[in-house]
């Protein structure tokens, strides 16, 4: 039987939580579940349940550069006609893969869904976490500049599914970084494809308290690769023509976050001044990358 939907789930140190994940997703011999474990430590591994078309990869301290790769790595082994991302301490809504049945096998690039937010461990409802997604999904079904916002804006890769040849014919992969993987691959999807649609369903469910393999203490080197993020989206923004690019500096980014935190700002502020020159140059393989990947014109349903 075809595989129609292939689940990339990167994992780091949060076993019990990872089977949580892989248990929401139903077993079917259309489903393929693929665990990249990213170099957990000896006691936190993957010990999975055995089940149809589960495929779990490991990789070793030399091959671990975070979610992105283990997400890359995923990419390698989809064999799906869909593309679903979710993160290992995350679950789905019961009935949700009956609503995307509904869009398999139509002619779709990618399809935007809604998703929840609990407390990992109560479950308890967390609403003010995702009230951003929420209200852009909301909007985006009656408007198509809000739709827009919502393919552009908007960077988890879980809240939507993809088509996994549209993914290969542009070459999109996640960027291999300490901090923001998904953001621009988030952005290529939006911008990219040719057809897609949002539904109102609410069909993820966000956890708050251990994001596993995502979470990095606040370090400068983090910091800086925000930073980068920041010049890249920018740049992005700019050339897709979104007056918000207009908005985004480093020095109201400074301000945000450093205001009250002057030791740590000093040392981010003297390693962006060495980085400048980098980060500009970063910046501008993204147009590139969008200027020979252009293909006509976008739809939106």
């Amino acid at each position: 039987m075809d595989i129609n939907y292939s689940f990339i789930i990167p994992h780091k140190n949060c076993p019990d939580l990872l089977q949580r994940c892989v248990d929401s997703i139903p077993e079917r011999d259309d489903v393929q579940v693929i665990v990249v474990d990213d170099n957990s430590e000896e006691g936190k591994k993957p010990s999975l349940k055995d089940r149809k078309n589960l495929q779990v990869i490991r990789l070793d301290a030399t091959q671990s550069k975070g979610a992105g790769r283990a997400r890359n790595v995923g990419l390698e082994h989809a064999e799906g006609k869909w593309l679903l991302f979710a993160d290992c301490d995350d679950f789905y809504n019961k009935g949700f893969l009956d609503i995307l049945d509904k869009y398999k096998d139509g002619d779709l690039d990618a399809v935007y869904f809604d998703a929840t937010s609990v407390d990992s461990k109560t479950l308890e409802p967390c609403p003010k976490r995702l009230r951003k997604l929420n209200d852009m999904v909301n909007e985006g079904l009656h408007s198509e500049e809000a739709f827009f916002k919502l393919r552009c804006f908007y960077n988890a890769p879980w809240a939507k599914m993809t088509r996994r040849s549209f993914v290969e014919e542009h070459g999109i992969s996640f960027e291999e970084t300490i901090n923001g993987n998904d953001i621009m691959f988030s952005h290529y999807v939006g911008y990219l494809a040719k057809k897609s649609m949002v539904i109102h369903n609410k069909l993820y469910v966000y956890t708050i308290e251990n994001k596993g393999i995502t979470s990095q203490k606040g370090s400068v080197a983090v910091w800086m690769s925000r930073i980068d993020h920041n010049y890249k989206q920018r740049k992005y923004l700019e050339y897709i023509g979104h007056p918000e690019w207009k908005k985004i500096s480093f020095f109201r980014f400074y301000r945000k976050y450093f205001y009250n935190r002057p030791l740590l700002g000093l040392k981010v502020l003297y390693s962006h001044y060495k980085a400048r020159k980098q980060l500009k140059k970063d910046e501008s393989k993204y147009v590139e990358f969008l200027r020979s990947s252009v293909n006509g014109k976008r739809d939106i349903v």
